[in-house]
């Protein structure tokens, strides 16, 4: 369930020259533009739907891996886990009034801005080391997002890494002190021709950030 792209009407509207004629599929279509019939540059209002949304068949691969090493009065724990999607493949995108307005195809590794779906990078992945010492517990995680293509530009988002670093002290049995990095390295992310100049689905604008706490249970 999900509701009619504007992009894609406005879109089949313009191709199909609905603005000038009325043939074919034009009354369908005119039914979502506002004024009825005006020209592109005209249009004040797409009136979009909730329907039922194209079929989609998708496949992929979650893995997880994780190995535990027994030091002296200390455990180190490395592994890794994500997703790797396969192919994300949907039917022809149509309107309430079963009007053809785009056609469908695999839609893994693009920024889909242009249709109903969010962006699909293929792959996305974190590798995380843990070494326990007593009352320390020290985490490290570095996560990674493959790039994907911009499909109306014809460029490429690329791919972004960044680094966690978690720290825990158990001061006794019922308080813990914790300090957190997130993106320690400050990256920024990268360039996406939408309007933020970034991909909020995908990615964080805030930088560095600190997170400190303290948890404390009371029986």
């Amino acid at each position: 369930i999900g509701t009619e792209s504007a992009g894609q009407i406005v879109s089949a509207y313009i191709a199909g020259g609905c603005d000038v004629i009325l043939v074919g599929d034009c009354a369908a279509l005119r039914s979502h533009i506002f004024p009825t019939g005006t020209v592109a540059g005209g249009l004040e209002r797409v009136e979009r739907n909730w329907i039922n949304g194209a079929d989609v068949e998708t496949s992929g691969i979650d893995f997880q891996a994780q190995f535990n090493f027994d030091l002296e009065n200390a455990t180190l724990t490395i592994g890794t886990e994500g997703t790797r999607v396969i192919e994300f493949v949907s039917d022809d995108f149509k309107d309430i009034n079963d009007v053809t307005l785009a056609p469908g195809g695999d839609f893994v590794g693009f920024f889909n801005e242009t249709n109903p779906f969010t962006p699909l990078p293929q792959l996305k992945a974190t590798i995380f080391a843990t070494y326990d010492r007593g009352q320390h517990n020290v985490r490290y995680a570095m996560r990674y997002v493959d790039d994907y293509k911009d499909g109306v530009l014809l460029s490429t988002i690329d791919s972004m890494t960044t680094h966690d670093i978690h720290y825990n002290y158990l001061w006794n049995e019922n308080t813990r002190l914790s300090l957190s990095v997130f993106n320690a390295f400050d990256e920024d992310p990268p360039f996406a021709a939408a309007d933020l100049n970034y991909d909020p689905f995908t990615h964080s604008a805030f930088g560095r950030m600190f997170k400190i706490g303290v948890t404390h249970t009371f029986y």
